[in-house]
């Protein structure tokens, strides 16, 4: 395996890891999204008096109700 290669496997898979279930993710702010949603117990509870839902866009301001509802968030506008 070469430096270029071995560079690119750990950001694929290791340089965002969940410690919790060791999952990972692209980027830092889809893992800090997974932590909230599955980890953190007081999201379940504020979620169902508040849109919690992040958009997966890191820019993206909006907050939704559901995780269904943030699939279909458009940012063509």
């Amino acid at each position: 395996m070469t430096q270029q290669e071995f560079e690119q496997h750990y950001l694929e898979f290791h340089a965002h890891q969940c410690q919790e279930c060791l999952e990972s993710f692209a980027t830092n702010h889809l893992l800090s999204l997974h932590l909230m949603e599955q980890h953190d117990s007081f999201f379940s509870v504020l979620s169902e008096k508040k849109p919690c839902y992040k958009c997966f866009v890191e820019w993206c301001p909006k907050l939704h109700w559901t995780a269904a509802e943030r699939e279909k968030c458009n940012h063509a506008g």
